[in-house]
C-alpha cells in the first residue's frame, strides 16, 4: 500500500518537526492502527512504541463507558386505538405502566376515538407503546 506508507511517512516527517504536538498526536496513532493493512502491522507498532511509550500497543485499553450516562431521561411513547397511531406522549423513563395508560387517555385524540365506545381491551409494551382496542 503504496499510498499508506507516502502519508505515514509525512506524518512521522511532520510530528518529528514539531516539537508543540509532543504528546497531542497520541489519538493519531490510534486511529492510523485502525485504518491499517496487514501489510503494515510491524510498521504501526513501531512508529507507535518510537512516539508514544515502549509499552506494546496490546496494552492500551479503550475508554470504558458509563451505561447510565447513556440512557434517556425523557422518551416518547405511542399511543394507538385499533392499530392506528392516533398520539405520541413524551414521558420520563421511569414510568410504570399504569401511568403509561393514564397518560395514553390523557390525549385529546385519543379520547375523540374512545368516548362513547367500548374498550375491549389495552395492550402495553414497557416503555414504548400503548395500544387501545375499542368497539
Amino acid at each position: 500500500m503504496p499510498i499508506f506508507k507516502l502519508n505515514l511517512s509525512k506524518l512521522r516527517v511532520y510530528l518529528g518537526n514539531d516539537d508543540e504536538l509532543n504528546g497531542i498526536h497520541n489519538g493519531w496513532y490510534c486511529e492510523l492502527v485502525e485504518n491499517k493493512g496487514e501489510e503494515e502491522d510491524n510498521l504501526i507498532v513501531d512508529l507507535i512504541n518510537e512516539n508514544i511509550g515502549n509499552n506494546p500497543i496490546v496494552t492500551y485499553f479503550w475508554p470504558k463507558y458509563d451505561e447510565n450516562k447513556i440512557k434517556d431521561d425523557i422518551i416518547t411513547i405511542v399511543v394507538q386505538v385499533n392499530g392506528k397511531i392516533r398520539g405520541k406522549v413524551e414521558v420520563n423513563s421511569d414510568i410504570t405502566d399504569e401511568e403509561m395508560k393514564v397518560k395514553a387517555f390523557e390525549i385529546e385524540n385519543v379520547k375523540n376515538f374512545t368516548e362513547g365506545k367500548e374498550i375491549i381491551k389495552v395492550i402495553v409494551i414497557p416503555k414504548k407503546i400503548v395500544n387501545i382496542v375499542v368497539k
